[in-house]
């Protein structure tokens, strides 16, 4: 291991607007529909069940292989066909909750296991029949919002038992949206006695207390959201002030509180209702609905984090020694509040996360394969990428 300390200049990471990419990858092969759910498990993705005004309620399910950009047909949802259910993933297990059947609403939960393509069913979900709620996961625990109401609940994997958690503090809503950014859950948009809103919730796990954060700055419900490291993002969408429903994105910065447009250029026709999950830096957004209503099957990327400029140094930070086989260094020559450092390798995939917690950090990679990565280094007023030899 290199002793010498190696002081690289600090480049800025253009992770908005202007790197903001969209492209179309295979379709979904089942039929076009909408109020369909998803999940992602690994660098595997998974969708299924939903409807469209031309289509019955299904219960396919289908996985998409993010290397080979290939759709695999899984076995169909245990539960029976529906739409408006919810989904999130834990370790290497997929969930699927609630939802609207043919019969009525559902509060029935289940789990899928990849490894074996078969679902088990699971404790169901106290809060009673719903659909279109929100969901999402933290860590080893599920968390399902009930629409129309203040309830909020936890699932435990382990123990497969619900407990109660603090009452979500906005309007009951329906057709909102949600996702997780480390310990804490985000839920918004949505609709209230027939209003489109625009107000953001933080859920922190370590409280179980809410926090209102900055608010989106157009109305929407039918929106889908998905988050990508400390950033969360929020598209498409109908206003029901104007009647209209909208292709465009926001992204939302955790650190800053700040709301910004994401450029929808290579984005499709979808306005609603759409499907959408993460898988390491990429986020995958698709079916929905289009302006006639028609249910769609096409399916998009979004490459936000990738390209990067190479600007006048600003000497922030040292990485050290560099390059490095085992131990790596990080220190910070100025503030370290609520910092994260995320390691990425060169086809963007998130690697490695931690949190800058003093001036001095030190990071393991013993375990990364040798190349080239890239470290970003992230706080409230800090953006800042450095390359990485990993010997």
């Amino acid at each position: 291991m290199k002793k010498a300390i190696l002081l690289l200049c600090v480049f800025i990471w253009a992770i908005g607007l202007a790197n903001a990419q969209w492209a179309a990858k295979a379709s979904y092969p089942g039929a076009g529909r909408y109020w369909a759910v998803g999940f992602s498990i690994g660098n595997k993705g998974y969708v299924g069940t939903g409807t469209s005004d031309a289509l019955a309620k299904q219960n396919d399910f289908w996985e998409w292989d993010q290397a080979t950009n290939t759709w695999t047909q899984k076995a169909n949802f245990a539960g029976g066909a529906r739409s408006g259910a919810v989904g999130f993933s834990i370790g290497t297990k997929g969930y699927i909750a609630t939802g609207d059947a043919d019969s009525g609403e559902k509060s029935d939960f289940w789990e899928y296991d990849p490894a074996t393509n078969t679902w088990t069913q699971k404790a169901d979900f106290p809060g009673g029949n719903d659909s279109h709620g929100v969901a999402f996961s933290i860590g080893t625990k599920g968390y399902i919002y009930k629409s129309n109401s203040a309830q909020f609940w936890e699932w435990d994997q382990a123990t497969n038992t619900w407990t109660a958690k603090a009452n979500f503090p906005g309007y009951a809503r329906e057709y909102a949206t949600g996702f997780s950014i480390g310990n804490k859950g985000y839920i918004g948009t949505g609709e209230y006695l027939s209003n489109s809103l625009n107000d953001f919730w933080e859920w922190n796990q370590d409280s179980n207390s809410w926090k209102q954060k900055a608010s989106l700055s157009v109305i929407r419900d039918e929106t889908t959201g998905f988050s990508i490291g400390n950033t969360g993002f929020i598209g498409t969408g109908h206003d029901n002030s104007s009647g209209y429903s909208y292709r465009t994105f926001y992204q939302w910065n955790q650190s800053t509180n700040t709301w910004s447009s994401v450029s929808i250029t290579g984005f499709g026709t979808a306005e609603g209702e759409c499907v959408s999950f993460s898988i390491g830096s990429k986020g995958y957004t698709g079916l929905g609905y289009n302006d006639n209503g028609d249910g769609l099957n096409t399916f998009y990327e979004y490459n936000g984090y990738v390209g990067i400029d190479e600007n006048s140094a600003v000497q922030q930070f040292v990485i050290y020694p560099n390059p490095a086989s085992d131990l790596l260094t990080v220190e910070s020559l100025s503030s370290t509040t609520e910092t994260i450092i995320s390691i990425y390798n060169m086809q963007g995939q998130l690697i490695l996360q931690q949190p800058m917690q003093q001036a001095k950090t030190d990071i393991n990679i013993s375990g990364l394969e040798k190349g080239v990565y890239m470290i970003n280094i992230l706080g409230a007023d800090i953006n800042v990428v450095k390359k990485l030899i990993k010997e």
